[in-house]
């Protein structure tokens, strides 16, 4: 901006426009005057923007240059990067299978006792030739008689009836006997040790009858 001439310029414009004001009246020669007075202090703010933007040029072309001169050689001259210029990345080493232990399925060996895997295997044996080897059922614990129930909850569990009726609904859900089985080895049947010697007998028994709630 030309300062000086704008501020001439504004005292000249704000001189005739006081006058006006003052009811002295302004001819159409003053009035022509004072719109070329204006157009001239357009002109001098105008003037100020195109240097003020050249001014905001300059660091941008200075960056531009220094980066092409020392940081982009090969961008400039149309030159592929030279591989020795290239930092090399650190090599990112795959340490999830080092330090993350591998996840086991319920019905891996690792995670079923020889004991308990026992009971599963005499029951499929003894299935044939038991009374518990007969037809398919819909309910595990409607299929029980009482006295049969009641000696299942107080030898497989604890004497606590929640617990075998949480147990019961929970099997009844499942879809097939793989299912049932890891549920058991997982929880209740390795909880209360099932596997244990006076418990064996009626464990065999319950996953016979287990067996045929999942049978076609």
């Amino acid at each position: 901006m030309n300062f000086e001439k704008s501020k001439v310029l504004l005292k000249k414009i704000n001189a005739l426009h006081q006058a006006a004001d003052e009811g002295m009246g302004v001819s159409s020669l003053e009035r022509d005057l004072m719109l070329q007075y204006v157009r001239d202090f357009y002109e001098a703010i105008k003037e100020k923007n195109k240097k003020s933007k050249k001014a905001l040029d300059k660091p941008k072309a200075a960056f531009v240059q220094e980066y092409e001169s020392e940081l982009a050689p090969s961008i400039r001259n149309n030159n592929p990067i030279p591989p020795e210029s290239i930092t090399a990345q650190p090599k990112v080493t795959n340490t999830i299978n080092s330090t993350v232990p591998p996840i086991v399925p319920l019905n891996s060996p690792s995670r079923i006792s020889e004991e308990l895997a026992s009971l599963f295997l005499e029951s499929e044996k003894e299935e044939n030739g038991s009374r518990y080897s007969l037809g398919s059922i819909t309910d595990i614990g409607k299929s029980m008689g009482i006295n049969d129930k009641i000696l299942t909850i107080n030898e497989l569990f604890q004497g606590d009836q929640g617990l075998f009726n949480q147990t019961i609904g929970h099997l009844n859900g499942l879809l097939n006997f793989k299912e049932a089985k890891e549920y058991l080895a997982s929880g209740v049947a390795e909880d209360l040790n099932w596997s244990k010697a006076s418990k064996k007998g009626k464990a065999i028994r319950f996953i016979q009858l287990m067996r045929r709630r999942y049978s076609s």
